[in-house]
């Protein structure tokens, strides 16, 4: 059987891809050699906002404000949280499979699906290596750590267009601004439809001042969301991509 596009591979750019290709009218094939969802479902996006809202749960927990209410957190039992997190990505990939083929139905004949490369704002290299793009901030930090490489990620605030750069060297990182933050987001409006890198990956990002956040979740007010300075970005993406090449990362970072 002939395919307008075949698309290998099956991450979150994949899914979009095919979406687009078919509702073109494109007959389209997605090949698939191990987990569906790709790094986005299985090592990256999701996992990494499932820890943070987590951590953001006992946090709460820990130092609500209100008086006259009392609550506490306890320790964490990281084997419980880690297979959990598991689990959640487990099932992310085949219901958005499902997803894709419910939205073809009738228009393709899918096979597994892909993740061709996609430019975003999140420019990545290491060392001499090619330039990648990163689906979201998170992803970006992670991927020097991953290579174990110096490495310098470019971006641009989505509010206003200013650049922001964050650099590793010897394990010590770099802003520029110094001012910057990363957002982690998370669509809250986008319908029971929406696959995790629609909901996620477009509102995970960096900006260049705690106060270009503020006023881009202003404008946002779908997403359910949190600031985090430069030192909780980098741990992020150190857990989620640390240990993926080069098993367990260093527990600090400069």
């Amino acid at each position: 059987m002939r395919y307008d596009l075949a698309i290998i591979g099956s991450g979150g750019a994949a899914f979009a891809a095919a979406i687009t290709a078919r509702d073109a009218g494109a007959s389209v094939v997605m090949i698939e050699r191990a987990t569906v969802g790709g790094t986005c479902v299985n090592t990256g996006c999701v996992p990494s906002k499932a820890l943070l809202a987590a951590a953001a749960a006992r946090h709460s927990a820990a130092s609500q404000p209100f008086p006259g209410i009392v609550t506490q957190a306890g320790p964490v039992d990281m084997a419980a949280l880690a297979a959990a997190r598991t689990s959640w990505s487990r099932q992310c990939g085949p219901a958005s499979m499902r997803t894709w083929q419910r939205t073809t139905a009738g228009r393709s004949s899918p096979g597994r699906p892909g993740s061709p490369a996609a430019r975003t704002r999140r420019r990545c290299r290491c060392g001499a290596a090619m330039a990648v793009y990163a689906m979201c901030a998170v992803d970006a930090l992670g991927l020097p750590v991953m290579a174990g490489r110096d490495g310098r990620i470019s971006s641009a605030d989505p509010y206003d267009g200013t650049p922001v750069a964050v650099t590793v060297r010897h394990g010590a990182w770099s802003w520029f601004p110094s001012t910057a933050v990363v957002v982690v987001g998370r669509a809250t409006d986008c319908g029971t439809g929406c696959g995790s890198f629609e909901a996620m990956c477009p509102h995970t990002v960096f900006h260049a001042s705690p106060e270009s956040a503020h006023a881009w979740l202003a404008r946002h007010g779908g997403l359910d969301a949190e600031i985090l300075d430069q030192d909780t970005a980098v741990e992020c993406g150190r857990l989620n991509f640390g240990a993926l090449l080069t098993g367990p990362a260093p527990t600090s970072h400069s």
